[in-house]
């Protein structure tokens, strides 16, 4: 599908009969969305990666058995870091990490099993 201006909107494309990419772009043709999974008994595994309107990487998420898992990260437009998150089963878990757009570390959350224990 194309935007009125002639620029890609999204693709797909299948890769074998359980992988596919999915990419959506901005109207200005930079890339916003980019999406690439393998399916295992209906269960999603990949990499979802999302990008600000000037092609700068905005997120990092992992999927695992249809489930955010592992690690997660989220940066500002600035490039600097914004967050750090870990997933387990789409539990959170562990230590996530909050950072202020200079880079300096603003909180910290420890998650156990799914809930905050700090």
């Amino acid at each position: 599908t194309y935007y009125e201006n002639g620029q890609l909107h999204f693709l797909t494309k299948t890769e074998g009969e359980n992988s596919w990419i999915h990419k959506n772009y901005y109207s200005n043709g930079q890339l916003r969305t980019s999406e690439h999974y393998k399916f295992k008994h209906g269960r999603r595994f990949g990499t979802l990666k999302r990008f600000f309107e000037d092609g700068q990487l905005e997120e990092v998420i992992k999927y695992r058995n249809g489930f955010f898992d592992g690690k997660s990260k989220k940066y500002y437009e600035n490039g600097q870091l914004k967050n750090i998150k870990i997933y387990k089963k789409g539990q959170k878990v562990g230590k996530w990490k909050e950072f202020g757009i200079n880079g300096e570390l603003k909180k910290v959350e420890i998650y156990i099993d799914g809930k905050l224990s700090n």
